[in-house]
Order: structure tokens, then C-alpha cells, then sequence
């Protein structure tokens, strides 16, 4: 809740919670108790932010069976969780440890999914290469699993100045044809 947060009659109700908040040693067990049976209530708001991110990444990863989020992606009750997860990724030296292992206990998890998307395609060039013997893929071709092998390769090819040398001696390694 936004400190500034005032209810429908204007009572100061974020001003409120921030100040039991900030006095939770001063206020007496049954008043400590009553606020910890809210639902959704924490003393620790930025790790109330952060549990709450994880929770929906986990319902996420059940419902797609992958970790690697959109960045636009938004929950459908308006949780951005695409900005949450790359939030994650650009502060992982900010991490605890805990926060750290938790997403990393998720079977699909991926700190940078732009080399795993590169990874992916390359894993299914070269599946291709060693069933047909070439990598001239038709530009629509796509895997059983719908990954569109055909603009993969076609995208290496026109952007093969942008490439790394490694990727490019990786290529090279299967003999992977660069003018089709």
C-alpha cells in the first residue's frame, strides 16, 4: 500500500500502516497479532513485493512450463510480471542469496534468455544438419515443438557481422552454409 493511500472517507490509511510498520517493537503482542492475520499483510513491504513477484513467476512457469517471461507480460489481473522477472535478471548482484537459489530452483530458469533463445536454435540446427545433411532450412520450416528454425538461420545469416566469433566458429563447426 502506497504510503500517500487514503480510503473512500480520507482517512490516512498508507500513513497508517507505514506507522505501525516503522513502531512494531513498541506495539503489544495482541496488536502484532491482529495485523499479522490480514491477508496479504507483511512488516517488510519490499519483501512482501518480492514474494508476491516470485508467486507469480511459479504460476507462470506451472501454466507455460518455461521461466522466460516476455518483458511486456502482464498477469491478467495487471501484474507486470514481464518487468518483475527482468527486474531479477539486471540485479542479480543485488540478490540474497535465498532470493538467488529460489529462482534458480525453478526447472526453467534463465539469467540471459537471449543466449538461451541462441543456444536453443543452434541445439536445433544442428539437429537438422545431422538428419539432412545440410542447413539449407526453408525459411518457414519450423520444429515439431513450433520454434521457426528457418528465420533462425536466416536471421544468422543476414546479421553475421553482429555475431560473436564464437557463434560464427560454432556455425563454422557444422558446416553451416552463410549464402543460401
Amino acid at each position: 500500500m502506497p504510503s500517500n493511500y487514503k480510503t473512500s472517507d480520507g482517512y490516512k490509511l498508507g500513513i497508517w500502516v507505514s506507522t505501525q510498520r516503522r513502531g512494531r517493537e513498541q506495539l503489544a503482542a495482541k496488536y502484532i497479532s491482529q495485523l499479522e492475520l490480514l491477508p496479504g499483510w507483511g512488516w517488510d513491504p519490499l519483501e512482501f513485493q518480492w514474494d508476491q513477484g516470485y508467486s507469480y513467476l511459479e504460476k507462470y512457469v506451472q501454466q507455460q512450463g518455461h521461466a522466460r517471461v516476455p518483458s511486456t507480460y502482464k498477469t491478467e489481473d495487471e501484474y507486470y510480471l514481464g518487468r518483475w522477472v527482468r527486474t531479477q535478471r539486471k540485479q542479480i548482484e543485488q540478490l540474497t542469496p535465498e532470493r538467488l537459489s529460489k529462482l534458480e530452483s525453478l526447472e526453467s530458469w534463465v539469467w540471459d534468455p537471449l543466449e538461451f533463445n541462441w543456444e536453443e536454435g543452434f541445439a536445433y540446427l544442428k539437429q537438422y544438419v545431422q538428419q539432412h545433411g545440410h542447413s539449407r532450412i526453408p525459411y518457414k520450416y519450423k520444429v515439431a515443438d513450433g520454434f521457426n528454425l528457418g528465420r533462425w538461420a536466416a536471421r544468422q545469416r543476414r546479421n553475421k557481422v553482429q555475431l560473436t566469433a564464437e557463434r560464427i566458429l560454432k556455425l563454422d563447426s557444422i558446416s553451416f552454409d552463410w549464402v543460401v
